[in-house]
């Protein structure tokens, strides 16, 4: 299960890891309004830590971020503490402006896209008034008709195509997740085979690095921080205003190993506000992650420099050598974990969970002509039945 704020139209443009990045199959959008069908409401929340556990792996179940939490404490090496249920009386607005960056709106500003929450984060009630609050939303997107709802929508990232299916006391979320399961068990068990044999060729391969010697640590950081400055250079020749600052600020203080200041730390927290608000791929976590290693004073307190400062010559030559070699092994796993990830054929294994639960194919009747959604987009409701024929009996 993931909890997000972010727009759905705004998600799907995002750059999503691939299998062999550790990302997801598909995303799953449950609509629903609680006066609908109030108990699929509850019987889903019911639900939450079974449904995390099922699809954690191949499906991120997105759900709306409830309530307007608070988050504190914010540095560049973390997400800061969260604190939830948490309201405010007055101007929340001074929360948002940038002379407040240790004190941010997290349902309005969160540090990042999408959090992990295998349990509820708040009660009941508020996460059935979030979903109740986006059904509209996600309805004119995926261009579903009202007759549909409550319905849960399975997006493809590599397919590219998505799926509504609709729901009832007798389909719910967790059955139709468990039949899609199911149908592609022989996929994703050869998927996690081949993830085993990609942890255990990453494990030797970094066992490997950890003999390079200091010298070729500190060229490799050097390195790693003028790429992130080129690119950002590049990111401010696309924005404006502050942004466009910010990336040039940046660009040229990572010349710099040392720690950030207290008000240089204001300042990058503003700048990954500002990238992870826009469409930069990676470039925002690989700059947190960065300015975290520079504030721990990497690599002059690396855990492994120790060992790497003086070894003999033959060592340095024979690792080198096996770390090419397992780096290879480890690329070679992740292509074919792609090729395995692409084979997975989410929305044929969607169709086949709805069908095996009595629905059927009924496109014409609930997908409106005009949705903001590009891909193309299937639905499955129950049969449709006729009424019983009414008899007039003659006067």
């Amino acid at each position: 299960m993931f909890l997000t704020d972010v727009p759905v139209g705004k998600l799907l443009k995002m750059s999503f890891p691939t299998v062999g990045g550790g990302g997801f199959a598909g995303l799953v959008f449950v609509i629903c309004r609680s006066a609908d069908e109030s108990q699929l409401h509850l019987d889903f929340l019911q639900d939450w830590s079974s449904i995390h556990d099922l699809t954690r792996r191949y499906l991120a179940v997105i759900a709306p971020r409830p309530g307007g939490s608070v988050l504190l404490s914010r540095h560049v090496g973390g997400a800061g503490t969260e604190v939830r249920d948490m309201r405010f009386y007055g101007n929340e607005a001074k929360l948002l402006e940038p002379r407040w960056p240790t004190v941010q709106m997290a349902c309005r500003y969160p540090a990042p896209h999408a959090i992990v929450a295998p349990t509820l984060v708040a009660g009941k009630e508020e996460h059935q008034e979030a979903f109740t609050i986006l059904a509209t939303e996600l309805r004119d997107f995926f261009g579903i008709s009202e007759t549909l709802l409550p319905c849960a929508v399975v997006v493809s990232l590599h397919e590219e195509r998505a799926v509504a299916v609709e729901l009832t006391k007798h389909t719910t979320v967790y059955q139709l997740l468990k039949l899609t399961m199911v149908a592609i068990e022989p996929m994703s068990s050869q998927i996690r085979q081949k993830e085993a044999e990609l942890n255990a060729a990453t494990q030797e391969w970094h066992a490997e690095r950890r003999l390079r010697p200091a010298e070729v640590l500190y060229r490799e950081w050097n390195w790693h921080r003028a790429q992130l400055a080129r690119e950002l250079t590049q990111v401010a020749g696309q924005c404006d205003g502050e942004a466009a600052d910010l990336c040039r600020w940046m660009g040229a203080r990572l010349s710099q190993r040392s720690p950030l200041a207290a008000d240089e730390d204001l300042r990058a927290a503003r700048l990954l506000d500002l990238l992870y608000a826009g469409r930069f791929g990676t470039l925002p976590k690989r700059l947190r992650r960065t300015l975290s290693k520079m504030n721990d004073g990497y690599p002059e307190y690396h855990r492994d420099l120790t060992k790497i400062m003086h070894p003999p010559e033959e060592t340095v030559i024979g690792a080198a050598e096996r770390a090419r070699v397992h780096e290879e092994e480890v690329r070679r796993l992740k292509s074919e974990l792609d090729t395995l990830g692409g084979d997975i054929r989410l929305i044929d294994a969607v169709v086949t969970a709805a069908e095996g639960l009595g629905l059927e194919r009924a496109d014409s009747r609930v997908l409106l002509s005009w949705r903001l959604l590009e891909w193309p987009i299937l639905a499955l409701a129950l049969p449709e039945r006729s009424g019983p024929s009414l008899r007039l009996g003659r006067g």
